[in-house]
């Protein structure tokens, strides 16, 4: 939703800001929370920021001040939280998300996107622990649930790796029951946040589901994803697990000048995979399959 974020104080509640979303004018919407709430003073709004996303910049924010203890309950948008930490978690959204330009006269709200490059300095710090919960790495305890609950408040903070590392627990049911509808959800999210590998993941989960033309749509926006070149090792990895999938649905192979390029590196993969397969006649011969398919079809 295009809106509003605004900050709202009252004198009567000492400490306590409001954070809250509006598609119309923070004022008008000051007035109305005054009139309904039957406080001694009006709620007067501290400040207002225009987003192309305002549901995303709250969801940023609360989570933010959060993280910091300043909530007063959950689900509540009050927070006895110092003004200047409630601006500086809104700046941090505005470069995150970006803001846009509201003209009074325009109805639609025309917005146009911020300058500004998303930093990631807002989760770098809650990934890592969460890292370090699911791992148990240094001093941190192993704690599944610990981990997918910190993973989802970096997901919360704008993630995308935060969102693929979630879908995996959900999906396998780590730190909680599986879940195959969240798990979906948040590589979905993923996706959308422009990391490729969650639709790889989005596929694999399609194809385990017998969804298979959902499959296919995602291995291709897979293959066709600007990043695919950067993300190393995973690209052969992933590219093998699609070649699985073609075989495994008896599908022919798609993506061809793509899968070209790198095509001694999947058949060296594969090659890899059969050598450590002695005792399974079965699986050695269907990736041999796959390679004979492969340099078939390139």
């Amino acid at each position: 939703m295009k809106g509003f974020l605004y900050v709202l104080i009252n004198p009567t509640i000492e400490g306590l800001v409001k954070i809250g979303k509006t598609a119309r004018d923070p004022q008008s919407r000051a007035k109305e929370l005054s009139a309904a709430t039957g406080v001694p003073a009006p709620f007067v709004v501290a400040y207002d920021e225009y987003f192309n996303d305002c549901d995303k910049a709250e969801q940023f924010v609360h989570t933010r001040l959060e993280i910091k203890g300043y909530r007063v309950s959950n689900n509540k948008e009050f927070f006895k939280a110092p003004l200047k930490d409630v601006i500086n978690a809104i700046l941090e959204a505005q470069q995150l998300i970006g803001i846009g330009t509201y003209d009074n006269n325009d109805e639609n709200m025309a917005v146009s996107p911020a300058s500004a490059s998303p930093n990631d300095a807002a989760w770098d710090d809650i990934l890592k622990q969460a890292d370090a919960h699911y791992h148990g790495f240094g001093d941190a305890l192993e704690d599944y649930s610990e981990a997918l609950h910190l993973y989802e408040q970096a997901a919360k903070l704008g993630s995308s790796l935060a969102c693929l590392h979630a879908g995996w627990m959900y999906k396998a049911g780590e730190g909680c029951q599986k879940d195959i509808e969240k798990a979906l959800r948040y590589f979905k999210e993923g996706a959308n946040r422009g990391d490729i590998l969650c639709y790889a993941e989005m596929a694999k989960l399609f194809s385990e589901n017998g969804h298979i033309e959902n499959a296919r749509k995602c291995w291709k926006s897979f293959f066709n994803s600007d990043g695919l070149n950067d993300i190393g090792y995973q690209k052969v990895a992933r590219a093998v697990e699609y070649l699985q999938f073609t075989k495994e649905n008896k599908l022919g192979i798609d993506h061809r000048p793509i899968l070209a390029t790198f095509k001694e590196e999947l058949i060296s993969n594969l090659e890899t995979k059969i050598s450590g397969l002695y005792y399974d006649w079965e699986s050695a011969q269907f990736y041999k399959e796959i390679i004979s398919d492969l340099n078939n079809a390139i």
